[in-house]
């Protein structure tokens, strides 16, 4: 997750502090230990519901060990629950190359990758 630090603001009685956003909510799928049966047996409706409640929300980043799994996921998870954030256009989608050590970004739509310079932490970047 992704959280804007907090600022200060200056109402009529001086500065106010303001809460912080959340931008950006990261899923990192491709963890050692976290199978595909796991990851979609969660309460995905409620995740999207959830999500959209944070008005500040730009993004949900998914990340996988393979296209498999990123299709995987869309058709059991993405297709079924997810239709706030895809109608939204806030769902992106990772592969980990393990060889470079690096995120690809992916889509559904092919198993074209785009190669990016984003270590393993950076997954909420793509």
């Amino acid at each position: 997750m992704v959280v804007t630090p907090v600022t200060h603001w200056h109402g009529p009685a001086g500065p106010q502090p303001s809460a912080p956003h959340v931008n950006a909510v990261s899923i990192d799928f491709a963890l050692e230990g976290i199978t595909m049966e796991s990851s979609i047996a969660c309460d995905w409706k409620a995740f999207d519901e959830t999500a959209l409640a944070i008005s500040s929300l730009r993004i949900v980043v998914l990340g996988f060990h393979s296209h498999e799994d990123l299709s995987r996921f869309g058709a059991e998870v993405v297709d079924v629950y997810f239709e706030r954030l895809r109608t939204a256009g806030k769902l992106k989608f990772a592969i980990w190359d393990s060889k470079s050590e690096r995120w690809k970004r992916a889509s559904r739509d092919s198993d074209a990758t785009e190669a990016t310079n984003l270590y393993k932490q950076l997954l909420f970047m793509i």
